[in-house]
């Protein structure tokens, strides 16, 4: 149960941060001093938004295999 609301919190976060980034067009990686913003650079901003928004639909993916499959297969 605690697994569960801990991954949903991270996926809403991580969707907050994705979203603000899509919006704002701009981002902080971790490890940069300055945010990478579409305007500076935009062939890398879309790189990078690219690849976190195949990471979190993986993620969403993943946790729906862990969490929400086995729901319907020991409801039988």
């Amino acid at each position: 149960m605690l697994l569960d609301v801990l991954s949903i919190l991270f996926l809403i976060g991580f969707a907050f941060k994705l979203g603000r980034a899509f919006v704002t067009g701009s981002v902080q990686l971790r490890g940069e001093k300055e945010p990478l913003r579409r305007q500076d650079n935009p062939q890398k901003f879309k790189q990078t938004m690219g690849i976190l928004t195949v990471i979190y639909v993986l993620l969403v993916a993943m946790l729906n295999w862990i969490f929400v499959v086995p729901l319907f297969f020991h409801s039988r």
